[in-house]
C-alpha cells in the first residue's frame, strides 16, 4: 500500500534534508491514508506529528474524526 510505506519514507526524507515538515504536510499524509484505506496509520502518523512538535490544526482534527467514525474503524475500536 501506498501509504503504508511510501508517505512515512518520504516524510523522513524530507526531515534529512533539513526541511520540517508542517501542519499541512501531515494533514495531507493523514487524508491519503483514510482515503487509502488505510485509516489505521493515519493515526500512527499523527502521533508521529506531534512527536515531531508539529501542532495539530482543525483539518487535523477533522481528518481524525472521518477515520474514527468509519464503521470499519468504529468496529475495530470496540473489539
Amino acid at each position: 500500500m501506498f501509504c503504508t510505506h511510501a508517505i512515512p519514507t518520504a516524510i523522513s526524507d524530507i526531515s534529512v534534508q533539513g526541511i520540517q515538515a508542517e501542519v499541512r504536510t501531515y494533514n495531507t499524509v493523514i487524508s491519503a491514508c483514510n482515503k487509502g484505506g488505510q485509516a489505521e496509520h493515519a493515526l500512527q502518523i499523527y502521533e508521529r506529528m506531534l512527536s515531531a512538535g508539529v501542532k495539530p490544526s482543525a483539518t487535523t482534527y477533522t481528518a481524525l474524526i472521518r477515520w474514527v467514525s468509519s464503521a470499519t474503524t468504529y468496529t475495530a475500536l470496540i473489539r
